[in-house]
């Protein structure tokens, strides 16, 4: 169950996204599946899925090699969004946003483990 108040937000953990791509690994699916059975068992949870990304230089998000836009975190965000709604979640209850680099957790990355913790997919609990 999602223990986290109207306004907050929690990190999705055990998402894996193929560098510089959109679309999740093979061993993303469980932690999607998690967030899918919460949402299924609690009908009036409506969320907000925010997508960041790391090592960006001089761009407001990053480039995404499937689709050639700078919107990385964007459609990081909408392809959990549509995985949510083809297993079934009422897309009224769904939204997504990409916040690129705007909202570091590590501001100055400096190792891997900066980057991995700014390259992340938050959920944001918009109502119970």
């Amino acid at each position: 169950p999602i223990d986290v108040p109207a306004g907050q937000t929690f990190v999705l953990e055990k998402i894996y996204f193929f560098a510089g791509r959109h679309v999740v690994k093979p061993e993303s699916l469980a932690e999607l599946d998690k967030l899918y059975n919460a949402l299924a068992a609690n009908e009036k949870l409506t969320i907000q899925i925010e997508g960041h990304v790391c090592c960006v230089r001089n761009a407001p998000d990053a480039l995404d090699e499937d689709t050639h836009e700078l919107a990385l975190s964007t459609n990081r965000a909408k392809y959990i969004y549509h995985y949510l709604i083809e297993k079934g979640i009422d897309e009224k209850r769904l939204r997504y946003r990409g916040f690129g680099r705007t909202r570091p957790v590590v501001i100055r990355e400096l190792s891997a483990e900066d980057e991995d913790r700014n390259r992340r997919v938050e959920v944001r609990v918009l109502s119970r």
